[in-house]
């Protein structure tokens, strides 16, 4: 299993933002709970998404084009 966090400073707007995320990998075919979950951590304000070995490019694309996230 591959973990990308992407930390946050605003809960709210963080929130709204991984939904997005899901979505955005609902887009590229993925399966919630099946090809990737995630979870929102507000005590270590970051939300964490984790991708199984067999979508090892999404995972990496996922990390390129949103990692940078930081409010």
């Amino acid at each position: 299993m591959i973990r990308v966090e992407i930390p946050w400073d605003d809960q709210r707007n963080a929130a709204q933002y991984a939904i997005m995320l899901s979505q955005w990998c609902k887009e590229q075919g993925l399966v919630d709970r099946k090809h990737y979950n995630w979870q929102f951590k507000p005590s270590e304000q970051v939300s964490v998404f984790y991708f199984e070995d067999h979508v090892e490019s999404y995972a990496t694309l996922f990390q390129l084009k949103w990692g940078d996230y930081s409010k």
